[in-house]
């Protein structure tokens, strides 16, 4: 007699036509019956295969990113921003205007220091960015170009990152 066809198990996918299960890959969990692997959602991740319940997919570590379907423990945070647990994505969470973060693995704002003056520092700065020659700003935590005064007439400001002018 002709078998009949059988439910997919826990932990495997069927695609439509199947001879065998396959196997649920990391990142990745597959329930009963599933046609296709069901990714982890973003900010999780799971190492493992063969899972069958979306438990299997953690919670992505503080100073870490994982996107939809992670299949390590995450990609580290960069310069520039930083990562609480179960962050999405790399450009998640930046560093405020006016503030800069020069290394990765941050987890939390306060990470992200006071841009210094002779400087401006856009959203999401990994360093101040220098303001030029024959410009000059007195000020902290500058956020945009504009912030970076011409020198005065009677004075100079001949090189970049000057937070004064030059008698």
């Amino acid at each position: 007699p002709a078998e009949a066809c059988v439910e997919c198990p826990a932990g495997k996918y069927c695609p439509i036509g199947s001879t065998a299960p396959q196997t649920c890959s990391a990142g990745s969990w597959c329930p009963v019956g599933a046609q296709t692997p069901h990714a982890c959602p973003a900010g999780t991740f799971n190492t493992l295969t063969n899972r069958d319940k979306i438990t299997a997919c953690l919670p992505c570590a503080p100073g870490r990113y994982c996107p939809t379907g992670t299949s390590g423990t995450g990609t580290v945070c960069p310069a520039g921003y930083y990562c609480p647990a179960q962050t999405a994505y790399s450009t998640q969470y930046p560093c405020p205007r006016g503030t800069y973060n020069s290394l990765t693995s941050k987890t939390e704002p306060a990470s992200c220091l006071a841009c210094p003056s002779g400087a401006y520092c856009p959203r999401g700065s990994s360093n101040p960015v220098p303001c030029t020659a024959g410009t000059f700003n007195p000020n902290t935590s500058s956020a945009y170009l504009f912030e970076c005064q011409l020198c005065p007439a009677g004075y100079t400001c001949p090189t970049s990152s000057q937070s004064s002018v030059v008698d």
